[in-house]
């Protein structure tokens, strides 16, 4: 009788050690864990300012190059681990086109590491979400009739191929340009301004205007991604640089003027020109951007200056916007911020993206050497060592 009682004694508590999840019995008792909290945002430290060396000789150089574009342009351009500077139209607002595609990706980013999306979690795009054609979307072009697809693979399309269609969706999920422009500021970047969406700049021609940055503030916004400023995880910004790396914009511009073994995390806008954008349909006079109006430059033309440029707008050559702007990393690892604009311009395509890459050339080649020179250092390098 006692031995009954002990077994079943036994068996209850048995019982009863494996309904609370203790352990199970034949495995070996294992304690359960309290799931694992997720980890906090990164915080966001303000950026400290640049103890900046002007370079003043590049400058005059750059102004040179500058004349070329036909149209108001502005620079940007700081060696981080020197402090090297040179500026053009330092605080000039310049229309920003797709570059801003790139504080909008940031924003979302952000969410994502506050735990308020994430990176795997389906994106429903429909008809609706995009934009017209005769604006770059290839989500657009492959899925006429809307798509499903990861967070990722959409901010992926954003910055990689610059697609207005998932740069919206992003402004979208992001909260609008007012939940951007809190970013920002968020961040320290107060002259880069997120106000309208791809599918607005796409009805009238003054829109694009309304979304405008600052060479300095661009340098800014490169800094926070470079020094970890942004609020965003290491694994975020590494997405984040990844995407700028692997764009397919722009071979022409900043690409084109770097040196060999050098990479480029950029993002490239561009604009086009009035006759392939309505005009603005309202009583009020439209704003007028605020860049800085260049110097018309003397052309070998029988037509004076005035008479062309007066020509050239009535027959709307004038292209809004044609930018670029970057991270560049030197062969010896130190990193280039660089920033181009270039606004209301007559000349051609090809002579635009010349002007931004011979300007990018200037700078990599007065603070680290040029091309040219890199080879001819690496050819004496390897004829000592087969010397010795």
């Amino acid at each position: 009788m006692n031995r009954v009682l002990l077994f079943l004694t036994i068996l209850s508590s048995l019982l009863f050690a494996a309904s609370c999840g203790r352990f199970t019995p034949g495995q070996p008792h294992v304690e359960e864990q309290p799931a694992a909290k997720p980890l906090p945002p990164p915080s966001i430290v303000p950026l400290e300012p640049l103890a900046e060396k002007p370079d003043l000789e590049l400058q005059k150089q750059i102004a040179e190059i500058a004349e070329n574009a036909e149209g108001a342009v502005g620079v940007g351009a700081v060696m981080l681990e020197t402090g090297d500077s040179v500026w053009l139209n330092r605080k000039g607002q310049f229309a920003s086109q797709s570059v801003y595609k790139l504080p909008i990706a940031m924003a979302v980013l952000r969410m994502v590491d506050e735990g308020k999306t994430r990176l795997d979690s389906d994106v429903i795009i429909r008809p609706g979400d995009y934009v017209r054609r005769g604006f770059h979307s290839p989500i657009r072009n492959l899925n006429p009739q809307g798509t499903v697809m990861p967070l990722n693979e959409v901010v992926r399309y954003s910055i990689s191929e610059s697609d207005g269609s998932a740069s919206d969706v992003l402004l979208d999920l992001a909260g609008g340009p007012s939940a951007v422009q809190q970013y920002l500021s968020g961040i320290g970047i107060k002259d880069f301004i997120v106000a309208d969406s791809e599918k607005s700049i796409s009805k009238d021609w003054e829109t694009q205007f309304r979304n405008w940055a600052t060479p300095e503030d661009s340098i800014n916004l490169l800094r926070t991604i470079q020094q970890n400023h942004a609020g965003l995880s290491q694994a975020t910004t590494s997405l984040l640089l990844q995407f700028m790396t692997d764009s397919d914009t722009g071979h022409r511009r900043l690409k084109r003027g770097i040196p060999a073994g050098s990479s480029l995390a950029h993002k490239t806008g561009t604009g086009g020109t009035e006759a392939e954008i309505p005009k603005t349909k309202t009583d009020q006079p439209p704003p007028t951007p605020t860049a800085p109006t260049p110097t018309p430059k003397t052309r070998p033309t029988p037509k004076t200056a005035p008479d062309r440029d007066k020509r050239d707008n009535e027959n709307g050559r004038v292209t809004s916007a044609t930018n670029d702007i970057g991270i560049i990393t030197l062969p010896d690892g130190r990193h280039i911020l660089i920033a181009v604009y270039i606004q209301n311009s007559t000349a051609d395509g090809w002579i635009r993206e010349k002007v931004i890459a011979d300007i990018a050339e200037a700078v990599c080649d007065r603070w680290y050497g040029s091309n040219e020179n890199e080879i001819n250092n690496l050819t004496r390098r390897t004829l000592g060592s087969n010397d010795r």
